[in-house]
């Protein structure tokens, strides 16, 4: 029997909520690293990947902040916005 409660989730953002969303991660609004709406950087695989991992989330998950946060910190390191915990 199927479970009547169970959750599909679907997101769609835009490269503006993503730059967003990564430049809320750095927390500086000074900072030179900050992402422009449009930025180059900002490329269609690395906003897909962002939409994948976003829409495997659940809000009403206790972690979501965490899981989102660990998603922002991964992109930022791609980006060289941050540097890795191993660092």
């Amino acid at each position: 029997m199927r479970d009547p409660k169970q959750r599909f989730i679907v997101n769609t953002v835009t490269r503006e909520q993503i730059a967003e969303s990564l430049n809320n991660y750095l927390e500086d609004p000074k900072s030179p690293n900050r992402l422009a709406n449009n930025d180059d950087r900002l490329t269609n695989e690395l906003c897909q990947e962002y939409a994948n991992r976003l829409g495997d989330l659940d809000e009403l998950d206790a972690d979501f902040e965490d899981m989102l946060a660990e998603i922002e910190y991964s992109l930022c390191c791609r980006l060289g916005l941050v540097e890795t915990k191993d660092d």
